[in-house]
Parts: C-alpha cells; sequence; structure tokens
C-alpha cells in the first residue's frame, strides 16, 4: 500500500472510531441520566403520597406496592404500582394517575397515542364538580383533561369542549361520551345536555340552548385543528398535529438529531477522500460484482492493479457480460417486510389487508410463530384486533401475527384488550 492508501485508510479509521466513540458518549449517558432522574423523581412522589404530604387517589388509598420495574415510555418512563400509576418526562415531572383516570389514559394510548394528549402536568386530584369528582391534566395541544364522576365515569375533553367545561363549570356538569364529528360540527355531551362547535364557523349551538348562550365570548384554542389532533376535521392535518406531539426520542431516551450529526462525519470524510482522489489524477479501471444482497455469486474482478492486461481486460469482459446477463434473468425486488424474528419495532405486518409496520415496542414472530420473542410475552392478533396477555382464557391457541413488550404498546398500537376487566 503506498501512501495516498495509508492515508485514506487512516482517515476513514479516525472517521469509524469518532462515530463509534461520540455514539457510546451520547447513548450511555443520555439513557442512564435520564433513567436516573426519573426513578429519583417518581420515588420522591411515591414517598409524598405515602406520607399524606401528596394526593392519595379517590379514597386514599395511594399508590401501593410497585408492579414491576421503569419502563420507557415514549420520551419518558412509566412505573406501575398496585394503586395507580406514575408517569414522569423531563419536561413535565413525575405524575400520578390512579384508577378509571388511569385506566382510560392507557386507552387513549398514553402520552403519544392517536389523540397524542401527553404527558399528565399534573397529578390526578379532586375536581371542581360536586358531589365528588376527579381530574387530571396534560400537556397536549387543546388543554386535554380528562374529568371522573361516579355516576359518568372518565371522559377525555379538550379544545373548545376543554374552554367550554371551565367557563361554565357546575352548569355544563361532568362530560358522558367522547367527541364525535359530523361535518364541520364536533360536539360532545354532558350530564347537562349537549355543546356543538362549529369549525367552520366558530360558533356554538348545543341542547339545551342556554348552554350556548353561556359561551359567548370564550376563547378556543388558536390553531388550525383548534387543538383537537386526533380528529379528523375538515380544516385540521391529522400528521401535521400529531407531529406536533411526536415522539422526540427513541425507545432508549435518545435524541434521533444526535445520530444525524454522528452520520454526517463519515460523510465528511468520504468527500474529503474523493476530493483527493480526483486530485491525484490517477485512472483506474474497477469492475465491481455485485453486492452479497444480490446473491447471483459473480466473482470480483479487479483490475486496477499494475498486473493489469490483456487477461485482466478478458476477465473484466467476461464478468460485465455476466453481470448483464443475470441482471436481464433475475428481476430485482425490494422486501416489503423483514425476516421473521426482527427485532424491536422492525418490519411490517398484515392487518384488515393493509400492510402496517411493526411499531416500538412490538416484535414479528420467529420461525416457530408460537415461539415467545425474549421479552415480548404479549401476543397481537391483527385479525380481530385484540391482544392476549398470558394467563388470558385465549392465549394459547392464538396464533400472533404481532408480538408486544407491554400491554401499553399493544393498545398504542391500536389493539383492544381480550379480556376486558
Amino acid at each position: 500500500m503506498n501512501r495516498s492508501g495509508i492515508w485514506r485508510s487512516g482517515i476513514l479509521a479516525v472517521g469509524l472510531a469518532s462515530v463509534l466513540g461520540a455514539g457510546a458518549l451520547v447513548a450511555g449517558p443520555a439513557h442512564a441520566d435520564a433513567r436516573d432522574d426519573a426513578q429519583k423523581a417518581i420515588s420522591a412522589l411515591a414517598d409524598q403520597i405515602e406520607s399524606g404530604d401528596a394526593d392519595s387517589g379517590f379514597r386514599d388509598r395511594g399508590l401501593g406496592d410497585e408492579d414491576g420495574d421503569l419502563e420507557s415510555l415514549g420520551n419518558g418512563f412509566s412505573q406501575a404500582y398496585d394503586g395507580g400509576t406514575v408517569y414522569w418526562s423531563a419536561d413535565t415531572g413525575a405524575r400520578a394517575l390512579y384508577g378509571a383516570i388511569d385506566a382510560e389514559y392507557e386507552e387513549l394510548g398514553g402520552p403519544d397515542g392517536a389523540t397524542a394528549i401527553g404527558f399528565p402536568t399534573e397529578s390526578e386530584q379532586d375536581g371542581p364538580l360536586r358531589p365528588s369528582s376527579r381530574i387530571a391534566e396534560f400537556a397536549g395541544e387543546g388543554s386535554p383533561k380528562i374529568i371522573w364522576t361516579p355516576g359518568d365515569g372518565a371522559w377525555l375533553v379538550r379544545g373548545p369542549f376543554s374552554a367550554a367545561s371551565e367557563s361554565l363549570g357546575a352548569t355544563l356538569g361532568a362530560p358522558t361520551g367522547d367527541m364525535t364529528l359530523d361535518g364541520d360540527v364536533v360536539s360532545q355531551s354532558f350530564t347537562a345536555g349537549t355543546l356543538n362547535f362549529d369549525t367552520d364557523t366558530k360558533t356554538w349551538s348545543s341542547t339545551p340552548a342556554s348552554l350556548a348562550e353561556g359561551l359567548s365570548g370564550v376563547a378556543v384554542p388558536d390553531s388550525p385543528d383548534l387543538g383537537l389532533p386526533g380528529m379528523d376535521l375538515p380544516t385540521a392535518s391529522a400528521q401535521d398535529a400529531n407531529a406536533a406531539e411526536a415522539n422526540t426520542a427513541d425507545s432508549d431516551g435518545i435524541s434521533p438529531w444526535w445520530w444525524l450529526l454522528l452520520l454526517l462525519i463519515p460523510l465528511l470524510i468520504l468527500l474529503a477522500w474523493l476530493f483527493s482522489r480526483r486530485k491525484s489524477g490517477r485512472e483506474r479501471t474497477v469492475v465491481h460484482a455485485p453486492r452479497p444482497d444480490d446473491a447471483r455469486g459473480l466473482p470480483k474482478v479487479d483490475l486496477s492493479g499494475p498486473a493489469a492486461g490483456a487477461a485482466g481486460t478478458a476477465a473484466a469482459a467476461g464478468t460485465a457480460a455476466a453481470a448483464a446477463a443475470a441482471a436481464k434473468s433475475t428481476p430485482m425486488s425490494t422486501p416489503k417486510s423483514a425476516p421473521r424474528g426482527s427485532g424491536d419495532g422492525v418490519g411490517s405486518y398484515r392487518r384488515g389487508g393493509t400492510t402496517v409496520p411493526v411499531p416500538v415496542g412490538g416484535h414479528l414472530p420467529l420461525e416457530d410463530p408460537q415461539a415467545v420473542p425474549a421479552g415480548y410475552p404479549v401476543k397481537g392478533d391483527a385479525d380481530t384486533g385484540l391482544f392476549h396477555s398470558p394467563g388470558s382464557a385465549a392465549y394459547e391457541q392464538t396464533v400472533p401475527q404481532v408480538w408486544f413488550a407491554t400491554e401499553a404498546a399493544a393498545r398504542a398500537a391500536g389493539f383492544a384488550p381480550a379480556d376486558k376487566d
């Protein structure tokens, strides 16, 4: 190898070492620090709840014992307890949810589900409605809240209905159902009646009419989707709305922008190498065999060496002809899904006649579809849209199209529990 070759090899080696070293420095400490911060904050809140210095739920039963380990959730973490769950993110801190509100939050997909309501900004606490109610507020667009009353259960309000609930209070009462959409009009029912908001004219109507009269001058969220990114409103872009709440870190809590920055290092090195190669003025003729993944079995012929002559030229011609013939006879195709047994969030599966990407927290079946991938015990039945946890009635006989690490991951992917409590 001449000096130029040694110099180029040195640059490539330094670049690779830079990428690996920077990746190790960023990935390891970033994830470890976030997990450590979450664990400390969650433990501190649990101690406050246990001592009575923080709200301990509707019946003052507190969180109880830990149920499992700290789990990564979106760009934060969660810790389950016998009596509720504590959620943590760097922006919102540690917040506790209990009972029906916690169950509704999980049903909605948590911070990054289709409704994108974000992490709780305050722990669940007593609500303003009498004789008893509970409320939890979240960081998503449109001031989302989950309100619970003993008679009507837990329901999400957001956008115009969150503003109306704050303005009318007990006059409106508790929500009694989900938001619905009919043309330009989005509606939600409450104990005192039904509110309707026209997303085109920005006007209210109601049954009875007196409810709408009390909302004159009430400000609604000033955004294209009115703070309702989970609904397909005529004036809203569901993709843009959800992007505002999209996860900004991977499953290990590492921002993908770090990796983009690291990928620029070898690109710059490659450009420098190409520039120096062009500057040297050396003419090289190289015939490359197809990559191993083309699986054509053609040998690689390199005619750049000093011994290249008539024999080398003939070999190159033979190889090029063989490659052309193989390319003509062998159709090129791109796999549409990863092979069985691929890892977390890799590949796709069929659901309702549509190819669906495997989400983070999901895993394709192994060669034996009933073999449980390590760390992914929950079965997802794409034909029925249900998931089966270990010990459930139909768990053993269900043949999964996708596995999930947790029930929360299955819910976030749009699957419902097969055995409802």
